[in-house]
């Protein structure tokens, strides 16, 4: 894992950085995403890890289950957003959703912007639930549910306990 610009809010950094971008050999996409997360852990403020991707993981040594019980541990939501359409099913689905992110398929620019929009509408309509976990180690399923017909989007629960993060 390589940072190729360091945090910013200076849109042409990010930009020209792009362009040093070459794709060359293995890919470690769960590494990656679970590098961000630790890297993101240390800021002060909302944070959510953004992904783009052609979805393949060649090389990883942590699994999607890992990255995802990591990204929740540090309540870290990851949106994934996959410019391969047979990305947009199984392991980053679930890696996306457990952590209270969500997978976006594109297949051109138009559909990016849409899909940058969204999750920037989302990041920025974000509400606070507090609760108090239960003690006992392993996954604990959070199901959230609104009485009005609002679009609820939710982590699907969190980790007691040691992580590879952890470790």
């Amino acid at each position: 894992v390589r940072t190729v610009q360091p945090f910013t809010s200076e849109f042409d950094s990010i930009r020209s950085s792009f362009a040093s971008v070459h794709p060359w050999g293995a890919t470690s996409l769960y590494d990656a995403i679970a590098e961000t997360a630790q890297q993101l852990s240390k800021r002060a403020g909302r944070r959510a890890i953004i992904v783009l991707t052609d979805g393949v993981d060649t090389s990883s040594q942590l699994t999607p289950q890992e990255v995802s019980g990591i990204a929740s541990t540090i309540d870290m939501p990851v949106y994934v957003v996959a410019v391969d359409t047979t990305a947009t099913e199984g392991e980053l689905t679930n890696l996306a959703r457990w952590s209270g992110g969500m997978l976006y398929g594109v297949s051109n620019t138009s559909d990016g912007s849409v899909v940058a929009r969204q999750i920037v509408g989302e990041l920025r309509h974000q509400y606070l639930i507090a609760f108090e976990p239960s003690a006992s180690i392993g996954w604990h399923r959070i199901e959230v549910r609104s009485r009005q017909r609002a679009t609820l989007q939710a982590r699907t629960g969190y980790w007691v306990g040691a992580t590879t993060f952890d470790r």
